[in-house]
Formats: structure tokens, sequence, C-alpha cells
């Protein structure tokens, strides 16, 4: 049924992704800024009784720590240049309670369709959902996650080094 395999799709990924960021140092980016996929198996869409998709998470952890080792590539191959990339699930927790967010599980607004749909009364208190919709994440979330991509406050939130420190170099 499935054309790829978990891993095979992975890898065709990121095979893909180091064409296209060779393309982008050939035409001149030096300093590079992966940010690796969020958990997917947590959106209000996808989860089942509240819960995320391990399946659908440990899937794009693994895409994410492959990010790692393109990024030691890349910064050994162009040591003119630095690429780091960012580990959003790690950030976030696979189960977003990394956010410190009271509500991770239901959206703000269109618990029952995809998007909010005009004339739908969203929350009130919005600073306190992961997700604005079912698939989309609201602003505090993204704040959450800005704030450790670009401080971070594990070894395994960024690599090799956060974006405050790749500014600086």
């Amino acid at each position: 049924m499935f054309r790829y395999t978990p891993q095979r799709f992975t890898d065709a990924l990121v095979n893909q992704l180091s064409q296209q960021l060779t393309t982008l140092y050939n035409c001149g980016a030096r300093k590079v800024v992966l940010i690796g996929l969020g958990p997917l198996g947590c959106l209000p869409l996808l989860n089942t009784f509240g819960r995320c998709s391990g399946y659908i998470n440990n899937i794009l952890q693994g895409f994410n720590d492959r990010l790692r080792s393109v990024v030691d590539d890349f910064n050994s191959k162009f040591i003119d240049a630095k690429f780091i990339t960012i580990n959003t699930i790690r950030i976030v927790g696979p189960d977003l309670s990394g956010l410190g967010l009271r509500f991770t599980k239901v959206p703000c607004c269109g618990a029952l369709q995809l998007n909010c749909l005009p004339f739908n009364v969203p929350c009130g208190n919005r600073n306190d959902f992961a997700y604005w919709d079912n698939a989309h994440p609201t602003e505090a979330a993204n704040k959450v996650l800005a704030a450790r991509a670009y401080n971070a406050q594990d070894p395994y939130d960024a690599h090799p080094m956060d974006i405050s420190q790749l500014v600086k170099s």
C-alpha cells in the first residue's frame, strides 16, 4: 500500500534536504538553522482519545535525529559555514508537556473541523492553548519553541549550538 517504509521515507527526505542545503550554500548561505519536525502525532486532528500517537512521533524523532548527522556532515564539509539544528520534539516534549500550557490536547477553536470556521467563537484564554485549531499551533506555543531555540536549556535542544550562539559566530 505505501511506497516507502518510514526509514526509506526518512532517507529520501534527508537526501533531498542535503541537495537543497548544498544549493543554498552554493548561493551564498553561511548560517543555516534547520528546525526539526514537531510532534505531529499530538495534533488534535490525529490524537486519539486525547493521547498523542507515539508511533508517528517516533518516526518524526528519527528524522530529527538524522538532522544532527546532516548538520555535522555539512559543518565538516563547508568549514566557512555554520549549520545548526533545533530538535522541536525534544523542546516541546513528545506529549507537549514541555510547552507549559494548560491545554495541549484540545484546540482553542474548531474542535469538530480542521480549521476555525467563520463565526466560531474561539476560546478567550488562547495563551493557555497549544493549538489554535486542529492543526496549527498558537502564538503561545510558538513563543516557547522560539525562546528555547534561541537560548537552549538542554544540550539536545540545539546542535551544535543554539541560535544566539550562531548569531554571534
